[in-house]
């Protein structure tokens, strides 16, 4: 699964910038992921790319995704929106605590909340955001995550 998201990477990037937040408890009014598109293709995107966020499940064998979540796309402004109204489910989680939101592009029409992107063929995936993830921790005792470089 690596090597599909490393080639889909090369196609398009997102970056994003993380707007909006929720209190102790979770999201009060939602929680917003914006941000803007690098298209290094040159290619304009096709009119039924769309935007999802897959959880990344490593905590078992094997790891898997977890759909969860879907954005819009505005190909003429090059941005991107997200707004997820409520946590993920469990089934998004590792070991149902910790989640990691990938957010990916693709043209699949079929792929929905609770399916595996392992089930996208490598035309369907035409993109991800390879430097960010969105963190969700469902302790409520945990006020603060680490960053990568703090360990």
């Amino acid at each position: 699964m690596v090597n599909r998201f490393r080639g889909a990477l090369a196609g398009l990037l997102l970056s994003t910038l993380l707007a909006g937040c929720g209190d102790d408890n979770g999201p009060s009014q939602g929680f917003v992921v914006t941000g803007t598109i690098q298209n290094n293709t040159g290619q304009p995107l096709p009119p039924n790319a769309r935007l999802v966020v897959a959880w990344v499940v490593s905590s078992t064998s094997p790891d898997y995704s977890y759909v969860f979540g879907e954005g819009t796309l505005n190909a003429s402004a090059g941005t991107f929106q997200v707004r997820l109204d409520q946590p993920p489910p469990a089934q998004a989680l590792n070991s149902g605590v910790l989640g990691v939101g990938i957010l990916l592009v693709t043209t699949s029409q079929s792929i929905a909340n609770g399916d595996d992107v392992s089930s996208l063929s490598e035309e369907e995936l035409i993109g991800a955001a390879g430097q960010y993830a969105i963190i969700s921790v469902t302790n409520p005792d945990v006020r603060q995550v680490r960053s990568r470089s703090a360990y």
